[in-house]
């Protein structure tokens, strides 16, 4: 379901009115096998809590609010038009990461 199908009986009332806005959604894509089902599930509790927190809504908010943690392919979580394979993230976590438009020598 979209949440453009959701209406206002399914939207939590919140300071004695019902809210007008639409849930709120989440999406964070990382690469395929970076973290751990635990670290994911520890991203979805943070987001959560950060975005309730956020709006100001409590936690009659909590089921309106979706976290989506996606994995990427290999080469399908880019920075500066270079899609990287995870082998190549321990350079780019530390600051050094491929100067736009060059091509790793596995792509060559």
């Amino acid at each position: 379901m979209s949440c453009a199908g959701l209406g206002a009986a399914f939207v939590p009332a919140v300071a004695g009115e019902v809210a007008a806005s639409i849930p709120a959604l989440a999406q964070v894509s990382v690469p395929t096998g970076a973290i751990s089902i635990q670290q994911r599930q520890a991203m979805v509790a943070g987001i959560t809590r950060v975005l309730a927190d956020a709006t100001g809504a409590g936690p009659a908010w909590l089921p309106y609010i979706t976290v989506l943690v996606v994995e990427t392919a290999e080469g399908g979580w880019g920075v500066a038009g270079h899609g990287y394979v995870r082998s190549e993230f321990p350079a780019l976590v530390a600051g050094r990461p491929l100067p736009p438009g060059t091509l790793p020598d596995r792509a060559r």
